[in-house]
């Protein structure tokens, strides 16, 4: 605390008809390509997450904030605004603007772009995308209003790779249990 420092406490009018603020934050969440709910591995190279945050009470929301976790096989392409991205968690955290969000009319867009080019493929039925998070408020003269979502979408691949083992295939290219093809590593059918 050297010279010219000071603190001084600022009062702020609320508009809220309890002395604490109650909001009712709600979030709404889609998936670009939302075709009967499936992902195409191959046919697109980004996910698109969409979110709508509003206030449903009408109550003002001060310091509202959305966070959000995604899967690791997907990368943000670009970074969003007002949004802080934490890579190593997979989670980006956003500051939502305008605050405070003050009634039902107003809703906050915003969209976050993913590349899908490391998804790979998987047999498994329930292999699929998921998404979660929350939207919240951070003031602390609100009850907490903290409205949780998870938004998941199934994976389906265009192109899947096999690999297959033909008695008459191998016999072609082995000749006493030697592959006489150096070029040929393994014989893989496309289906």
């Amino acid at each position: 605390q050297g010279p010219g420092y000071g603190q001084k406490q600022l009062s702020c009018k609320k508009n809220c008809n309890d002395p604490i603020c109650v909001s009712d934050l709600s979030v709404t969440t889609n998936l670009s390509d939302e075709k009967e709910n499936l992902f195409v591995i191959g046919a697109f190279d980004k996910v698109l997450l969409g979110t709508e945050i509003q206030n449903i009470r009408g109550e003002p929301s001060y310091r509202t904030r959305l966070q959000i976790y995604y899967p690791k096989s997907l990368s943000l392409i670009r970074d969003v605004a007002n949004c802080v991205h934490k890579i190593n968690e997979h989670k980006i955290i956003c500051n939502i603007f305008p605050s405070p969000i003050v009634n039902d009319n107003y809703k906050v867009k915003t969209e976050f772009e993913f590349s899908a080019k490391r998804l790979v493929a998987n047999r498994n039925p329930d292999y699929h995308l998921q998404f979660s998070g929350h939207v919240f408020s951070e003031s602390k003269e609100l009850d907490e209003n903290n409205n949780r979502f998870e938004l998941k979408q199934a994976l389906t691949s265009d192109v899947a790779l096999s690999v297959i083992t033909r008695e008459n295939d191998v016999k072609k290219f082995k000749i006493d249990n030697q592959i006489t093809d150096p070029n040929i590593l393994q014989i893989i059918q496309i289906e």
